[in-house]
C-alpha cells in the first residue's frame, strides 16, 4: 500500500472525535468542517479506507435505536414519573425543601403512529393508497388475500402485540440507562 496521504493521517488521528460527532448526529458535512479537511479529500479517503465509512455507520446505529424507541413510546403513549423540587418559606422565615413526585400519562401521538406504520408496514400504510395498491399488483401480490389475512388479526392479538412491544422497549431503555 502506498504511503498514507496527509489528509488520511489527519482523519485517522481523529477517529474518536469522528465517532463521537456521528453519535451526536452531526452530518458528514459538519464532520468535514470540524476536521478542517477538504470535502473531496474526505470522500476520497472514505472510498479508499472503508474503515472510515464503517466507523460513521456504526456510530449512528445506537442513536437511531434510541430515536426509534422514543418515537415508538410517543406512538403508544406512556406513563412517566415527574419529580419537582420545591422550596417554600413559612411565615416565620423557615425554609422547607421538598420533592413532589407525580405520574403523568402521555396519550398516543397520532403523527408518531402514522410515521411508524408507514415505515414498518409499507404494504398497508401510505399517503397514497392507490399507489400502494398499484405497487402490490406490480409485485404480484394478491390484494384480496392480503386484506383477508389482515382481518384475521383480532383486537386482542393486536393489544397483546402492543404490550409485548412496550415491554421490549422498556427493557431496551433499561439497558441503555446502564450503558
Amino acid at each position: 500500500m502506498a504511503n498514507p496521504t496527509p489528509t488520511w493521517q489527519r482523519i485517522r488521528k481523529r477517529f474518536v472525535d469522528i465517532e463521537m460527532w456521528a453519535q451526536q448526529g452531526l452530518s458528514e458535512r459538519q464532520i468535514i468542517l470540524n476536521l478542517g479537511v477538504g470535502k473531496d479529500n474526505f470522500y476520497k479517503c472514505k472510498r479508499e479506507h472503508p474503515e472510515l465509512a464503517e466507523l460513521i455507520e456504526k456510530a449512528r446505529i445506537k442513536p437511531v435505536q434510541v430515536l426509534t424507541n422514543k418515537l415508538y413510546e410517543r406512538a403508544c403513549g406512556m406513563k412517566r414519573k415527574v419529580k419537582r423540587n420545591y422550596i417554600r418559606t413559612d411565615p416565620d422565615g423557615q425554609v422547607f425543601r421538598f420533592t413532589e413526585e407525580t405520574v403523568t400519562e402521555d396519550l398516543p401521538n397520532v403523527a408518531a403512529i402514522h410515521l411508524l406504520l408507514k415505515n414498518w408496514n409499507k404494504n398497508n400504510w401510505s399517503n397514497d393508497p392507490v399507489h400502494t395498491e398499484i405497487a402490490r399488483h406490480n409485485a404480484g401480490m394478491d390484494v384480496e388475500a392480503d386484506q383477508q389475512e389482515q382481518e384475521r388479526i383480532t383486537e386482542q392479538e393486536l393489544a397483546e402485540f402492543m404490550e409485548m412491544q412496550k415491554q421490549a422497549m422498556r427493557e431496551l431503555m433499561e439497558e441503555q440507562k446502564h450503558d
